[in-house]
């Protein structure tokens, strides 16, 4: 049965629960704080990510931070696609490794996993280009063809996402027909799976965040663009590794290759709504996607019209959403925070993204130039300019408790990523101007929990 919480209402028509509500009690106990802004932080270098690749950062046997970045406006290289190593106990720069060089954008941004003794890395150039680069860092990357990348509606290559399913190494990427394609790991190289998304109308390119846990890889997707498809909500299921397809019940609903899974077959935990015209349309999309304690989770940027009554920030109103499976696999979704406006006019669903972490189902990290609570706009007292900064939420029984990571900054904060294992939890954002996903000036900054 779907009910609503008073959180739920609160949070607007697009939150709903399905089955019964999870609770995480504190016992009234303070929550500790790991990254508060007196924990060691290191500014990296110049550039920024989107958020569609995965991980961005990865954290290796030998407590090496790896991050992956793209260059951006007024970098040194423009358009340089970098991965860094950073060493954790001194909190230092120990190598930077120059992936490849393109235009500047973003979307460049490579994926690093840390397998082993090996650091896994590929990225794609987010244009008419039939070709992915893929390989370990210390070694020439492999560029592997997908000529049907370029095949209508396809519009060439981008996403990199890299996954652990079953013992074998899998990659995700945007090509074929504008969605989502499997690559795995062979002896003698890459082994195309096919399509894993059916994008429905022909175009529609759905966003896919995923996270894998064992055999089964677990994926939040979108109907598609949210500025293309009015409406778009956010869909959930799993993908195993004998390529079954199946909905959050288990019911199996496409296969890999010769059945891609349509979206609205999977199961939908985050609606969006049709307005009078376009601009007011309740859409949402995917931010991240982890295994917490054995459960999946989500979380999901949603953009609508500000009240009539509210002050806000920017034309439009962000909010995002916290979705976790219960052990029965009954997804609960519920409102999370106030995110304010659009990072840019041109863009109406960029905000400035939020994160969880890995090891804690009950924290997250957001970016948000209001504040998480009450909306109230984050004017800085350095410069009296609006903001992004960066919030730490923890779920208590009665809602999320916030505390600022970073305050009266004189930039931006965005789209933070939290990164665990070995013993190690790292938070990493960037800072800086963001324009479009073509002009930034953002640089990587490191804080050690």
């Amino acid at each position: 049965m779907t009910t609503l919480t008073r959180r739920n209402l609160l949070g607007g028509a697009a939150a709903v629960a399905v089955g019964a509500p999870l609770r995480t009690c504190l016992d009234g106990q303070a929550v500790a704080d790991p990254f508060a802004p007196s924990r060691p932080t290191l500014e990296v270098g110049p550039g920024g990510w989107c958020w569609f690749q995965a991980p961005r950062a990865s954290i290796a046997a030998d407590g090496t931070l790896w991050l992956g970045a793209t260059q951006g406006t007024a970098a040194p290289t423009p358009g340089a696609v970098d991965a860094w190593s950073i060493d954790l106990d001194a909190l230092a720069v120990s190598g930077r490794h120059r992936l490849g060089v393109d235009r500047v954008d973003d979307h460049t941004s490579p994926s690093v996993l840390a397998v082993g003794d090996d650091v896994h890395v590929g990225w794609a150039p987010h244009r008419r280009a039939d070709w992915l680069r893929l390989g370990r860092v210390g070694s020439p990357l492999a560029e592997v063809a997908r000529p049907g990348a370029l095949v209508a509606p396809g519009r060439g290559t981008s996403y990199v996402s890299a996954h652990v399913v079953g013992g074998d190494r899998w990659v995700l990427y945007r090509g074929e027909r504008f969605s989502w394609n499997l690559l795995v790991a062979g002896p003698a190289g890459w082994i195309p799976k096919g399509l894993v998304i059916d994008p429905g109308d022909d175009g529609h390119r759905p966003y896919l965040v995923a996270s894998a846990h064992g055999d089964v890889l677990h994926v939040a997707v979108s109907d598609g663009n949210p500025t293309e498809v009015r409406g778009s909500g956010v869909s959930v299921g799993t993908v195993h590794h004998d390529g079954t397809i199946a909905d959050a019940a288990g019911t199996p609903v496409g296969a890999v290759g010769s059945r891609p899974a349509p979206v609205p077959r999977l199961t939908r935990i985050v609606d969006g709504s049709i307005g009078p015209n376009r601009a007011a349309d309740t859409t949402a999309w995917p931010c991240d996607a982890r295994i917490v304690d054995g459960r999946p989770t989500v979380l999901a940027s949603v953009r609508d019209p500000w009240p009539e009554t509210a002050h806000g920030v920017g034309r439009w109103r962000h909010r995002y959403r916290w979705a976790q499976a219960d052990v029965a696999g009954r997804w609960h979704v519920e409102h999370l925070a106030e995110a304010g406006g659009e990072l840019y006019g041109g863009q109406p669903d960029y905000s400035g993204l939020a994160t969880l972490d890995p090891t804690d189902a009950a924290t997250v990290v957001i970016s948000t130039d209001v504040h998480p609570a009450t909306g109230r706009p984050l004017r800085s007292r350095a410069d009296d300019r609006i903001h992004h900064e960066l919030f730490a939420g923890n779920r208590v029984e009665d809602g999320w408790t916030w505390r600022a990571l970073t305050s009266d900054s004189v930039a931006d904060n965005l789209r933070p990523v939290v990164a665990a294992g070995h013993g190690r939890r790292i938070l990493a954002w960037m800072r800086g101007t963001y324009r479009s996903w073509g002009d930034f000036d953002t640089r990587i900054f490191v804080r050690l929990a």
